[in-house]
């Protein structure tokens, strides 16, 4: 038996192909979005990061200079050592007020 032939071939042909492009855009669309989404969260994880690492390295830049300061200037040993290990020369009267709240 014979197939009946459409008046019309040529809508068929367009409808086919205007329904795999239909379905191919749906596709993409269903890939493309959650992709879209995760992409623009990790472009806020990176600049959040890049601040981190700004942050870290103003931290490392003033420690760099605080070592520095300790390696070459006696004056900032002995300060330090006044201040944290509250030492003294000899003859010096050491007087030590205890704040409450510390």
């Amino acid at each position: 038996m014979m197939k009946p032939q459409s008046p019309f071939p040529i809508l068929s042909i367009l409808a086919g192909l205007s329904c795999l492009v239909l379905g191919a855009y749906l596709v993409m669309t269903w890939w493309y979005i959650p992709m879209s989404i995760k992409n623009e969260e990790m472009r806020r994880e990176i600049l959040a990061l890049e601040d981190r690492i700004a942050q870290e390295k103003e931290i490392a830049r003033r420690l760099g200079e605080d070592l520095d300061a300790l390696r070459n200037d006696p004056e900032t040993v002995e300060r330090m050592a006044r201040e944290v290990l509250m030492l003294a020369r000899p003859g010096e009267l050491v007087v030590r007020i205890d704040d409450g709240d510390r």
